[in-house]
């Protein structure tokens, strides 16, 4: 039983000894003449990944616009967001509405969409538009 405590408390003095050889080693300047000039750190700082904003296609509210405008108007609709938008909460956006057996001639209406919650959920409303616009 002798032996197992002496042995146990050389194993705690021995761990004490790590540690604190790992404390000095982590604390010592990274100006060590015997240092390896590759794994030191740079002077010159670095900029932080640019995490650039999702973007999300907007096809699917093209056609859910579309379903319910061909719906309220009673005849097919044409409607034109931009392809790609940035799919964070608070992104506006327009889509221009036209009635698709029309072609060439000016839109009839705006949808207005906002990006409010995660993973793209949206709302939308359209405004008519007058004839001088």
């Amino acid at each position: 039983m002798k032996g197992l405590r002496k042995v146990a408390a050389l194993v705690v003095v021995l761990l004490g000894v790590a540690a604190l050889l790992f404390a000095l080693r982590s604390c010592s300047s990274d100006d060590d003449a015997g240092s390896d000039p590759e794994s030191t750190a740079s002077a010159e700082p670095t900029a932080p990944p640019s995490l650039a904003p999702a973007k999300m296609s907007t096809t699917k509210i093209e056609r859910t616009i579309k379903a319910r405008l061909d719906q309220n108007a009673g005849r097919p609709t044409r409607i034109e967001c931009p392809e790609r938008v940035t799919q964070k909460i608070g992104t506006t956006f327009d889509c221009e509405v036209f009635f698709d057996d029309e072609p060439d001639t000016a839109a009839i209406a705006t949808a207005a969409v906002e990006i409010d919650g995660p993973d793209g959920h949206y709302v939308w409303t359209s405004t008519p538009k007058s004839q001088g616009e």
